[in-house]
């Protein structure tokens, strides 16, 4: 009998058994089962800290500056940025946003109002609708009361956002020292695997990131343009909220459209459809013409995997599921390529 070549020998050596994918994929399971919350803060840190990560390094290369400097550069220039944006625009937006409100709430009563003169089967559906989202709202004021009223929930959701920026913080200082911690928990012929998996995966939301925020800049500031031009007293309240709901793929710039159509008819039926038609041109051109040429460098998200998981984690986590929905798939798509196609199933095609 012929003797197998080493290199055919180190190739299978490499490989993950059946038995080890089933144990880790368990493993992984129950953890996310048990500590789901702390896992989605820590992940939500390490989505930044990429980030971060991306821009300190490519300061650092081209002034040849120290890692601790240009990290020092980009935190403060992050701050400075978001504290100039915050002072130009949040002034002038908070007021638009009451006006905004009441506007929408008039809106609601007119077409109800509308609704119910006709006095078809679309009253009680309208009705059913309404009835569900009481019991809605009434489960969640509950739920706010019985943890102790929003000032509770205010702080938990600020004391988050703090361990998320210094966790982030301190994972860009030192990438490496984390990585080195992590991969002495992996046995060693499984090591270098593991580490290239992390360098692809943190490849992969980098460039994930940087997508995203191009995407939220480009529809936020287009949509803010046209509705000043055509007319719209809420543009710039409407653009912030464009802006920050296309972070989420799919779904978020469906969610910042309603508003954005609805004040459009609240203005007149012929405002109502420019604005229409204006929103779906330039979401069309964001979503399959700029999009698809940033996602060249990074994995291209399918659309029902990426609203199966937004929905999926939304139902599991709430708000911050359905945020980081997006990132999680990008890092799954990137390790089950990795663990599991190349090294367990051999495939490299």
């Amino acid at each position: 009998m012929s003797e197998e070549p080493d290199s055919a020998r180190s190739h299978h050596a490499r490989r993950w058994s059946p038995v080890e994918i089933v144990i880790v994929a368990a493993a992984i399971v129950a953890a996310v089962w048990a500590l789901g919350a702390v896992l989605l803060l820590v992940f939500a840190a390490v989505v930044l800290a990429v980030g971060v990560d991306g821009l300190t390094s490519a300061l650092s290369s081209r002034t040849r500056l120290p890692r601790v400097a240009a990290l020092m550069l980009v935190l403060v220039g992050i701050a400075a940025a978001l504290t100039a944006v915050g002072a130009a625009v949040l002034p002038p937006v908070i007021s638009q946003l009451d006006a905004l409100w009441a506007r929408l709430v008039e809106l609601y009563t007119v077409t109800r109002d509308w609704i119910v003169a006709r006095g078809d089967w679309t009253t009680d559906l309208l009705d059913g609708i309404e009835e569900e989202a009481g019991d809605m709202l009434g489960g969640f004021g509950q739920i706010v009361v019985h943890l102790g009223a929003v000032g509770v929930t205010t702080f938990g959701m600020l004391t988050s956002f703090v361990l998320i920026v210094v966790m982030a913080a301190f994972l860009a200082a030192d990438p490496g020292l984390y990585r080195r911690g992590f991969l002495r928990l992996v046995p060693p012929p499984r090591r270098a695997l593991v580490e290239e998996t992390l360098g692809e995966t943190a490849h992969a939301l980098r460039w994930w990131f940087l997508a995203q925020f191009t995407s939220m800049a480009i529809l936020g500031i287009s949509i803010g343009a046209g509705l000043y031009l055509i007319g719209i007293e809420f543009w710039l309240s409407l653009a912030l909220i464009t802006a920050l709901l296309t972070f989420i793929p799919y779904l978020g710039p469906v969610l910042a459209g309603i508003p954005v159509v609805a004040i459009g008819f609240a203005e007149g039926p012929q405002t109502g459809v420019v604005v229409l038609l204006f929103y779906l041109v330039v979401q069309n051109i964001e979503a399959n013409i700029l999009l698809p040429l940033i996602y060249q460098m990074t994995v291209r998200l399918a659309p029902a995997v990426t609203i199966a998981a937004q929905v999926f984690m939304g139902l599991w986590f709430g708000v911050a599921g359905f945020v980081l929905a997006a990132p999680l798939t990008v890092a799954g798509m990137v390790l089950v390529r990795k663990l599991y196609i190349e090294a367990a199933l051999g495939d490299h095609g």
